[in-house]
């Protein structure tokens, strides 16, 4: 007969995030077992370099952006997050004023193509590029925070990056869940008043 788990062992093996097939707890991303080492991103240094594809069948490459001033990357959970969407959506109802201001916006999940299309389309993303699929060792590069899903995939928590025109890193932003992100409508009225000074950040 099989041995029945102790409480104090069941707790042990959620809290260091192995669980057996049957259990139905967690719910939502479980943290890795073992954390992956992230890289230390270097402001004012050369951004590492990112390509991705999108949902305009076509790859996206950051060595290839030549934006006015600068090209704002923002990294999210995925389709299933809602913060994630409500987060989008203010970008969406921004990216008018941000290219105005000479900023062309971009962002990425690590989302198969289907869901980078729901997105795109129910988020009111049509005029941002939307690229999906980004891997382990990329997002370990940009620093971003990974989970494992309970599906088993790779699920990358938010960042936001500024990257100039000649693909140095200004301005990083990163979070280990989807909350604390940097306001849209600051960001973009900072980057107003930066233009209009005709300062850098």
């Amino acid at each position: 007969m099989k041995p029945m788990m102790k409480p104090k062992d069941r707790l042990d093996r959620s809290l260091s995030g192995t669980f057996p097939a049957s259990d139905p707890l967690p719910r939502g991303p479980r943290p890795s077992p073992i954390p992956a080492a992230r890289c230390q991103l270097e402001l004012d240094q050369p951004a590492p370099h990112l390509v991705l594809p999108t949902t305009a069948n076509a790859l996206w490459s950051l060595h290839e952006q030549s934006p006015s001033r600068y090209t704002l990357m923002i990294a999210y959970r995925g389709y299933d997050s809602r913060l994630c969407r409500a987060y989008l959506e203010s970008l969406a109802n921004h990216a008018e004023r941000l290219r105005d201001t000479g900023i062309e916006p971009m962002v990425f999940s690590a989302d198969g193509p289907d869901e980078a299309v729901r997105a795109q389309r129910r988020w009111g993303l049509r005029d941002v590029v939307v690229a999906y699929g980004i891997g382990e060792d990329s997002a370990r590069r940009w620093g971003l925070f990974t989970r494992t899903g309970v599906d088993g995939t790779l699920v990358v928590e938010p960042g936001l990056f500024l990257v100039g025109r000649d693909h140095v890193l200004r301005y990083a932003s990163l979070q280990s869940s989807p909350f604390g992100r940097p306001r849209l409508a600051t960001l973009t009225a900072a980057l107003n008043d930066d233009t209009a000074m005709n300062l850098p950040i």
